[in-house]
């Protein structure tokens, strides 16, 4: 089963089929992004309030575009998922226009 599982309580921990993900650790962003999205469920997040938090003061245009970027190195890392039920796979990373968040079929545990 291709199961995500993240430790949040303590230094932040992915785990991949039980694997640690070294790329979540080594680019902040994109390990920030994966907990602020874990943490806040399956609740789509404006792009205006994880640009707010990840690249304050930055202009816009730029902070957008860092945003496109981590979330292709994000959607990258986990491009599908296990469902959480039954057979098939599913995208972890949920994004359109107006919203990023995680996909609530995908099978992802989370310590929070």
């Amino acid at each position: 089963m291709a199961a995500l599982e993240m430790n949040l309580l303590g230094p932040m921990e992915a785990r991949l089929n039980g694997r640690p993900v070294a790329e979540v650790h080594a680019n902040r962003k994109v390990g920030a992004l994966l907990a602020y999205l874990a943490v806040e469920g399956h609740r789509l997040q404006r792009r205006e309030t994880l640009i707010g938090l990840l690249w304050p003061g930055m202009p816009e245009k730029s902070a957008r575009h860092n945003l496109s970027q981590t979330l292709y190195m994000l959607k990258g890392l986990f491009p599908e998922l296990d469902a959480r039920e039954g057979p098939g796979r599913v995208p972890l990373v949920l994004a359109n226009r107006q919203g990023v968040g995680l996909n609530a079929d995908a099978a992802l545990v989370v310590d929070v």
